[in-house]
């Protein structure tokens, strides 16, 4: 349960940054679990965040393991992901695309096709020659 502090207190800044804390921990751990239904849950609830204008991309690596993932579902949110961030994780971004580039040999069309999409969806100079 958390405290309810009264605004103009001192204490709220620091109740919103637990909270917020306590929230990217539970996110953290739904998106490293290996219940697909826990990371769906949680890649969606980025998602939102990031149509709300949130910073998320401190989840670029606990999103990034999972684009090995089988689920079709879990890789499109992760790809979707990948290319909202990728331009604040240049780096990161650029040791995902060996991921990309297996997934464009997938038996699935519809995963060749999203991993295309992507790649050509990303806008970092180090990767445009790769592409």
């Amino acid at each position: 349960p958390t405290m309810a502090v009264p605004p103009g207190t001192g204490n709220r800044q620091f109740v919103d940054d637990a909270q917020i804390a306590e929230e990217q921990r539970e996110l953290d751990t739904k998106l490293r679990t290996t219940n697909t239904r826990d990371k769906l849950d949680a890649l969606k609830k980025l998602i939102a965040l990031m149509a709300t204008g949130r910073d998320v991309s401190v989840f670029f690596p606990s999103v990034v393991v999972n684009i090995v993932s089988e689920s079709f579902e879990v890789k499109v949110l992760v790809y979707m992901f990948l290319v909202r961030t990728a331009d604040q994780k240049p780096e990161e971004a650029l040791l995902s695309i060996n991921s990309f580039q297996k997934d464009l040999a997938h038996p699935n069309p519809r995963v060749r096709a999203l991993a295309l999409r992507v790649m050509s969806s990303i806008r970092i100079q180090v990767i445009v020659p790769v592409v």
